[in-house]
């Protein structure tokens, strides 16, 4: 299987798990997808209700790395370890969280 290949396919895993979780399709109990919105459920309570922005988030991650010169390197990160794409979400959503609220503070104190 390519490096490409193996990205999809967990893109199809979590695409499944998402569904699942939205009332469509059927559980795969072990499946990647569903690992990792297990781990999200278990270890990450807090933002659960965040589900849709998590679950663009890595999808876009998968896609990228999908079709990315790096992709083997890659590989062995997610491989069978879907916390460390969870991870690597919730870090960058918190990042963003900082730079929109720090903006919009920007604005206030500056009337812009």
């Amino acid at each position: 299987m390519s490096s490409r290949d193996f990205f999809l396919d967990l893109m199809n895993s979590l695409d499944v798990a998402f569904l699942v979780r939205q009332g469509a399709g059927s559980r795969q109990p072990n499946g990647w997808g569903e690992r990792f919105f297990q781990k999200l459920s278990l270890n990450h309570p807090e933002w659960n209700g965040q589900r849709l922005q998590i679950y663009i988030k890595a999808s876009e991650i998968l896609h990228h790395f999908a079709f990315s010169e790096r992709a083997d390197e890659m590989v062995p990160v997610f491989f069978n370890k879907p916390e460390a794409l969870l991870r690597m979400v919730l870090m960058l959503l918190q990042n963003e969280d900082l730079f929109v609220s720090n903006a919009s503070t920007k604005r206030a104190k500056t009337g812009e």
